[in-house]
Formats: C-alpha cells, structure tokens, sequence
C-alpha cells in the first residue's frame, strides 16, 4: 500500500474543515467591526443641519424631527456597539480557542463566502433591529413629553 507524494500533503478532512471555521471567524470578525463603524458612524454624521441648528437654539416644546433624529442616533449607537462587542468576541475566540499553526495563515475560499454572506444578513438584520428600536424610542419619548410639560 503506497501512497503518493500527494495524498501524504493533503490535509485531512478535518483539518480542512477546521481551517474553514477558522476563516469564517477571522472574516465574520473583521466585517462585524465595518457594521459597527458604519452604525457608529452614522449614528454620528446623519445629524442634519436644521436638528444641529435647532440642538444650538432654544425655544418652547419641542421639536418632532429633532426628536426622530436623536432616537435614529440612540438606536444606530447601540446597535454599532453590539457589533463591535461582536466582532471582539469572534476576534477573542479565535486567538484563544484555536491553536496557531503555520497552516492556519491560510484563509479558506468558502469559510470567507460563508462569513460574507452570514455578516451581510446580520448588518440587514441589525438596520431593521436599529429602525425597530428607533420607532420604540420615539414613542416611548412622546409619550413621556406632554407629562414633562405640564
């Protein structure tokens, strides 16, 4: 039974897979920590000029489009940190579960298309979260501002 020069360099089945799982980490991480800047970000630089204008000024009441921007602003904020929180898991996961070898620089074709296409659906996921928790806040807050006004 002799084997050839290339089945003695093939990696097993499972090492194979565990290089896998190791790329689906490596690349989930690193787009989980681009999610959160984006909602960090924007959380940030979607303030319009007229909610800056009218945060500088003062007046009676107040204003409902200041209002919807500062609950987008709070609910992007959150969400931007779960995901950071998120890709330092998985970044933490993968320097102190899995053992560094030399092979394990690979990054695996389908490990990557997998991370992708897993992060894309939590970065679609966590903009509805974010809308979701956003619309939650407004009313939460409207309800409480004609108590304070009183």
């Amino acid at each position: 039974m002799d084997q050839t020069r290339d089945e003695k360099q093939s990696p097993s089945r499972l090492i194979r897979f565990r290089i896998a799982v190791r790329s689906t980490v490596r690349v989930s991480s690193l787009l989980l920590t681009i999610g959160s800047a984006y909602f960090l970000s924007r959380g940030n630089l979607t303030l319009s000029p007229s909610a800056i204008a009218n945060l500088a000024s003062t007046g009676w009441g107040y204003n409902t489009s200041l209002l919807q921007a500062f609950c987008s602003q709070w609910a992007d904020t959150w969400v931007g940190v779960v995901l950071l929180l998120a890709g330092l898991i998985l970044q933490m996961s993968d320097l102190l579960f899995f053992r560094l070898r030399w092979a394990d620089f690979d990054i695996n074709k389908k490990g990557a298309i997998v991370a992708f296409i897993v992060s894309l659906a939590v970065f679609i996921i966590m903009i509805h979260v974010s809308n979701h928790m956003a619309a939650a806040q407004l009313s939460h807050v409207q309800a409480i501002l004609p108590k304070a006004q009183q």
